[in-house]
């Protein structure tokens, strides 16, 4: 099951050094105050992006692991799943964030090839859309490497659900490359 998130400022600087919601949701609170720098480096595993970029604390590269989905008519940002390492132990924790004018109470739900894996709750809005995070646990881990299509479940703010499939394709492989 996922343990539910703790603040973490190590994930704050993660989304400010790799730019977490530029890609198609605009730039988030920390970003607005320090603009992303480029890439250094960019990898392609199927689905999912490997991009790492300058620290700006200084030191290594911050990385992150990204998949943006994208539908309607307009082919607008539906969500994006980032996972980067965090702390000394160096944990995998994800970010996920959807657009503005879902309903809170609701959080995210996470599914793997069909099997619920739990509910996170937002952690918070921006201009830009609504995160949360979560740390990736061995066992929640093992079953995002080892399934075919995730899928991201939030309530708009009618309660309507929207379903958003998650492509695994490539997540071992990006994973694995994670630094």
């Amino acid at each position: 099951m996922i343990s539910p998130p703790r603040p973490s400022r190590l994930v704050a600087a993660l989304a400010l050094a790799c730019g977490i919601g530029v890609l198609s949701f605009g730039s988030n609170v920390l970003a607005q105050t320090q603009a992303p720098s480029e890439p250094t480096s960019v990898e392609v595993f199927g689905d999912w992006r490997l991009e790492c970029r300058p620290n700006p604390a200084g030191g290594e590269d911050v990385c992150l692991m990204i998949q943006t989905v994208t539908g309607g008519a307009e082919n607008r940002p539906l969500a994006q799943m980032a996972v980067g390492l965090a702390g000394p132990e160096r944990q995998r924790i994800a970010v996920l964030t959807v657009p503005l004018g879902v309903y809170l109470p609701g959080g995210i739900n996470l599914s793997v090839d069909g099997e619920p894996i739990g509910k996170v709750n937002f952690r918070h809005c921006t201009i830009n859309g609504c995160q949360t995070e979560l740390p990736l646990e061995a066992e929640v881990l093992a079953k995002l490497k080892a399934g075919s299509k995730g899928q991201v479940l939030f309530l708009d703010s009618r309660g309507t659900k929207v379903p958003v499939p998650l492509s695994l394709k490539g997540f071992t492989a990006a994973s694995d490359n994670l630094r």
